[in-house]
């Protein structure tokens, strides 16, 4: 069977379980809550080329704790899904570090990549 039908498999399966947040190929940047899995695609022929990635507290993901932590993941990021034409990674404290230094609250993944 084709990886591309792995590919798609894969992202069914995520979408079903509701554990999944897709950043579309057309979109450059997207938002991921915690414990959510960021799904990355380019076209064939390119590969995922990351710009930015800050890893912390933010409202996009209901935190109304008010505290301001967040920490660059930018390179952390490019050395999981850098140069792939796909990527699934789940979006935790685990691979990404915790900004917040234990403190209870709601983190999000915000990332900014190309295809190219």
């Amino acid at each position: 069977m084709s990886t591309l039908f792995f590919t798609v498999l894969l992202v069914l399966v995520a979408l079903d379980l509701g554990t999944a947040s897709i950043v579309k190929r057309e979109a450059t940047s997207g938002t991921v809550c915690d414990s959510k899995v960021l799904i990355a695609v380019c076209p064939e022929g390119q590969t995922i080329q990351v710009e930015s990635a800050s890893y912390g507290a933010g409202d996009a993901c209901g935190d109304t704790s008010g505290k301001e932590c967040s920490s660059d993941v930018t390179d952390k990021y490019s050395g999981l899904c850098g140069g792939k034409k796909f990527c699934g990674t789940l979006v935790a404290i685990s691979s990404l570090g915790d900004p917040c230094d234990g403190a209870e609250v709601v983190k999000q993944l915000d990332v900014t990549y190309q295809c190219a």
